[in-house]
Order: structure tokens, then C-alpha cells, then sequence
């Protein structure tokens, strides 16, 4: 059986060792799954208009952050937070993991990192707000010193 513990090590040996520098930052809004794009006859794709708004509400945030751009190999973890709704239909938001993850790694995209191809390693999550607690996303980062 395969324990958190072994997991780190094994995560270890795999990129190698983990800087001791960590980046957080936090983005308010409602976070949105960016969903594949729905073609149209004419040509072209109709856009998801709430994942447009929360990824123009994570790129003005963001411009006003002064954030250190890394250049080696990157582990990420982001935590999506949606608001509960009043009568949810399940205990989770609806929409895919990944898919909440991908504005705002490309928001970062060139102000955090490089490209997004440093990105060697994602960990994923989304919930419902705790009560008092505001909608968004919490974004950490760390470098990883490629291994022998």
C-alpha cells in the first residue's frame, strides 16, 4: 500500500530535491473550469463567458503583484474554492479538477514562470467555501533540482 510518506519520497527521487523557497498568493473571485470551446458554423469557438470574467478578475490581481519569475523546473498546487450554492447537488463543485486549474497556471503564465512547460509536477483541488470564507484561488509553486 502506497502512504502519503512514500509518495513524497518516491516524488522526491523522481524530480529530485525541493528548494526551501515556496510561492504562494491567493486570487479572489469565482474561480470557473475552462471548458472546451463549442464550434461554431462560421468558424471559430464560442468562449465560456465566466471563465473569461474570473481570468480577466486573476489578470488584474496579478498585475499588481510583484512576483519573482522562475526559470527551473516547477511543482504546483492549486486550490479552486467555489461558492456554495444554496441547495448544492452534491458535496463537490461541478466542473473538472483540471480544467479549474488551467486559468490560472496560464494567467502565471509568463509572470511567475518562464512557460508552463516548467511545470513538471500539478496537484489539483476544488471545494466549497467554508462559511465566511471568500471564493478564489490559492496558488503555491517551488522549484525542483533535477536529480542524476
Amino acid at each position: 500500500m502506497m502512504t502519503i510518506s512514500n509518495l513524497a519520497n518516491e516524488a522526491l527521487r523522481w524530480f529530485g530535491t525541493f528548494t526551501d523557497s515556496v510561492t504562494s498568493l491567493s486570487l479572489k473571485g469565482e474561480p470557473s473550469p475552462q471548458h472546451r470551446g463549442l464550434p461554431l458554423r462560421g468558424g471559430g469557438f464560442l468562449r465560456n463567458r465566466k471563465y473569461d470574467s474570473a481570468r480577466r478578475g486573476m489578470d488584474a490581481q496579478l498585475a499588481l503583484m510583484k512576483i519573482k519569475k522562475s526559470v527551473k523546473p516547477l511543482i504546483v498546487i492549486v486550490e479552486s474554492i467555489r461558492t456554495r450554492p444554496k441547495k448544492p447537488a452534491r458535496e463537490y463543485p461541478r466542473g473538472d479538477v483540471d480544467n479549474y486549474s488551467k486559468g490560472p497556471l496560464d494567467s502565471l503564465n509568463k509572470i511567475a514562470w518562464q512557460d508552463d512547460v516548467q511545470i513538471v509536477g500539478l496537484f489539483a483541488t476544488k471545494r466549497y467555501a467554508k462559511p465566511g470564507e471568500e471564493p478564489g484561488v490559492n496558488i503555491h509553486w517551488f522549484e525542483v533540482e533535477a536529480s542524476s
